[in-house]
């Protein structure tokens, strides 16, 4: 058996995983990928084996002063890539901090003087090494 799970995680791809993420970017054409990178999770007696991957994102620039927007963008986006049944997405890191004493910049600046806000993903898909 051993030798089994050896011989899936080394001929398991990230293909599915990319190719869903790509969907989720396409329906989600306002938010960019800055960065991707993925692995194998080992399997455990509760749960199998798994890819996961983590995505490091952007929303609009438009939404650098609307931290109620940023938050749907975001959210929307790791309700996507949650869907179907089998994948798991839960965001790491949230586009504002919500603790936090910064001061925002005018809503006249313009977009190209705001920087975009980032977050990040986990997300996982279980049933293509089942």
């Amino acid at each position: 058996m051993h030798t089994l799970e050896t011989l899936r995680a080394q001929s398991t791809s990230p293909r599915p995983w990319l190719t869903h993420l790509s969907a989720a970017l396409e329906a989600n054409p306002d938010i960019a990928l800055l960065s991707v990178s993925w692995r194998l999770a080992e399997a455990t007696v509760e749960t199998p084996a798994a890819i996961v991957g983590e995505a490091h994102l952007a929303l609009p620039a438009e939404l650098a002063n609307d931290r109620r927007s940023q938050i749907e963008a975001a959210q929307g986006f790791v309700a996507d890539l949650g869907r179907p049944p089998g994948r798991d997405a839960r965001m790491t890191r949230m586009p504002v901090d919500i603790e936090s004493d910064q001061v925002f910049s005018s809503s006249s600046d313009s977009p190209t003087t705001r920087r975009r806000p980032e977050f990040d993903v986990e997300f996982s898909w279980r049933e293509v090494l089942r």
